[in-house]
């Protein structure tokens, strides 16, 4: 059973519809009681970040016998930042948009809480990536459904990174990635389905995010102008 790809696609799949979708339907502006904050920010905590967690504790173990000690201890820890870093994110959130808000509480959730999980999300992704030349797999309609769905991570991770002001982070992995799955491509003469997931979203994310600096004359966070 194609297990990677189909992670893959679910993890493209809940990241645009419990992190970018909430804000396109409710806005950036807080909508509910503290400590809940926004309905964009419940679905942040209460479905995306669980369902994710969950993808890469099941990739995990579905990769385990394959990972090197060191490996396996760098995808971890990306792991535990990626939850950690949520809680504290949330728990600042809280704060600052509280009447009790400081700038440190501001500082804690929207550049520490920001910088801590979206690191360690990007650690498990270019481990993932840089595994993905050797996980060979087949599915139906393999490249088109892994590129439509690169195409929408992309999108998503695109968004997520500006508004989390995260953006020199996503660009350096992107760029990573798409290095390293090139140069892959050109060595072993041949791709799998999630290397083409990988390499069409490192494509398409510096794409996009470049095309949104041209235009906009910087990477201004979408809710300042939406």
């Amino acid at each position: 059973m194609p297990k990677i790809s189909y992670a893959l696609i679910g993890l493209s799949l809940f990241t645009f519809l419990f992190e970018v979708f909430p804000y396109l339907v409710f806005g950036f502006n807080g909508s509910l009681p503290n400590p809940w904050n926004s309905w964009p920010d419940v679905m942040d905590m209460v479905l995306w970040m669980p369902a994710t967690a969950f993808i890469f504790i099941y990739v995990y173990e579905y990769l385990f016998n394959r990972l090197e000690p060191v490996i396996k201890a760098m995808y971890l820890s990306g792991l535990v930042l990626y939850i950690w870093g949520h809680g504290v994110h949330w728990a600042a959130n809280s704060l600052n948009i509280a009447p009790c808000n400081t700038p440190s509480a501001y500082f804690l959730d929207e550049i520490f809480g920001h910088m801590v999980l979206y690191f360690g999300f990007l650690i498990t992704i270019i481990i993932l990536a840089f595994l993905s030349p050797v996980l060979i797999e087949r599915i139906r309609g393999e490249y088109t459904v892994m590129s439509l769905s690169a195409i929408l991570f992309a999108f998503s991770c695109g968004a997520m990174s500006l508004e989390g002001q995260v953006v020199n982070m996503f660009l350096v992995a992107g760029f990573i990635i798409m290095i390293y799955l090139l140069f892959a491509i050109v060595k072993y003469k041949m791709i799998s389905g999630p290397a083409i997931f990988f390499l069409i979203w490192s494509v398409t994310l510096l794409i996009l995010l470049a095309g949104y600096y041209i235009m906009l004359g910087g990477f201004i966070q979408p809710s300042e102008w939406m």
